[in-house]
């Protein structure tokens, strides 16, 4: 459980850094009611633009004006991360690295995806109470941090001396 509770903080920080930059590029594509566009939701498909739809809904149910951090808010990690689907990179990612100024020019969009997804399958498996003990703890965790790092360098350097991973991962039974 401890184990699992201090990767929270590296999930906490790459899920928001990665909302943060793919919105921003949103607003700089569709303005600033981004999830309202036609063509934003035209891009989404039917499947996300219900997702979009039923997350304004929630908002407007509890009586919150949706706003651009709202809906941010509102969308899951799993939304952000199919934002960076190959179906996107036309429209929103070509090139990638002006949006995501931290990461290396060597990455790829599919090597960023797939670390993205990588990150997200741990989150998941974590959130829903999954042993971890038997998963290759010190890579997830590099993974993790090399994630970060590629949203923002400046977020990798704040999160790592406050991130207790290795330390407990050394206290083992």
């Amino acid at each position: 459980m401890k184990l699992s509770a201090a990767f929270m903080p590296l999930f906490s920080s790459a899920e928001i850094c990665q909302r943060n930059l793919i919105v921003a590029r949103l607003y700089s594509v569709f303005g600033r009611s981004w999830w309202q566009e036609l063509t934003f939701l035209a891009l989404t498909g039917s499947s996300g633009k219900g997702i979009v739809k039923r997350a304004e809904n929630t908002l407007v149910g509890r009586c919150d004006a949706p706003t651009s951090g709202r809906m941010t808010a509102e969308l899951s990690f799993g939304f952000w991360e199919n934002m960076l689907l190959p179906k996107y990179a036309a429209s929103l990612w070509t090139p990638l690295h002006p949006h995501f100024p931290d990461l290396p020019q060597a990455i790829d969009q599919a090597t960023f995806y797939s670390c993205c997804d990588d990150l997200r399958s741990l989150r998941n498996r974590i959130s829903h109470h999954e042993p971890i003990f038997r998963r290759n703890i010190s890579q997830d965790y590099a993974n993790c941090m090399k994630f970060i790092g590629w949203l923002s360098s400046a977020k990798e350097k704040w999160i790592k001396p406050h991130c207790d991973v290795m330390q407990i991962m050394r206290q083992k039974p």
